[in-house]
């Protein structure tokens, strides 16, 4: 499997990408891609994409899986995506029932084989909120 591994190299998150790598197999080939500039997530996804990756791991929180969602949208079915939950809230690795809080079952379970499809949608409002 050829992952794309792409983190905010600014979030304090050496730590668990450092497990995960320990956990890779030689059936594993993982690039670290961290980001340098906002919304830098979103554009290494969509060469990861273009590059033919087999399975991107969103390393961080929500905001990461957002852009990074993002910027797959448009060939959701050519890569898998998978979270590592480095976040500060982990609103959504918490909702899929992920191990936010032990590292070593979260990196075991990015690797796994199974694949489980998720339902994206997008909302835009052009309504302004105060």
């Amino acid at each position: 499997m050829h992952i794309c591994l792409i983190y905010n190299k600014q979030a304090g998150a050496a730590d668990l990408i450092s497990k995960f790598m320990f956990h890779l197999g030689a059936e594993h080939r993982c690039e670290l891609c961290p980001t340098s500039v906002e919304q830098h997530a979103g554009l290494i996804a969509r060469e990861a994409v273009q590059k033919g990756y087999d399975r991107i791991v969103a390393a961080g929180g929500d905001g990461t899986l957002n852009q990074i969602v993002n910027g797959i949208a448009p060939d959701f079915d050519a890569v898998e995506l998978a979270l590592l939950p480095l976040g500060t809230g982990n609103d959504l690795g918490r909702v899929l029932n992920l191990s936010v809080d032990n590292q070593d079952e979260a990196c075991v379970r990015v690797l796994s084989r199974r694949v489980e499809p998720v339902d994206v949608i997008r909302i835009s409002s052009a309504d302004s909120y105060s």
